[in-house]
């Protein structure tokens, strides 16, 4: 399939039906993964500390915050999963980072 215009691929991302999810994936897991990469570089222990502390509060937020209170679109069990999974992501990818540098 060959796109001959900008508009051709902006209707096709568009009639995409995960492409939110995709954007709310990545979203998440690059934040995680920023956040904590970042904190490993101030100081190379940090990493142990704020693992297990990104996974608590990325869990709280998601199934209890965001299932609460985010409202407009109402938050699915799904929804919440996969932001969960990119916040898992993003951890998970910090952890390589930080092993490989």
């Amino acid at each position: 399939m060959q796109l001959k215009s900008k508009k051709e691929i902006i209707d096709l991302v568009a009639n995409l039906e995960e492409s939110e999810n995709f954007i709310a994936f990545n979203a998440h897991c690059w934040f995680a993964f920023s956040l904590l990469y970042f904190l490993y570089t101030l100081h190379h222990w940090t990493i142990v500390i704020t693992v297990p502390l990104a996974l608590i509060i990325s869990a709280l937020k998601e199934f209890m915050f965001d299932a609460q209170y985010e409202t407009n679109p109402p938050q699915t069990t799904k929804d919440n999963i996969m932001d969960f999974v990119g916040y898992v992501s993003g951890i998970a990818l910090a952890i390589v980072a930080a092993a490989i540098a």
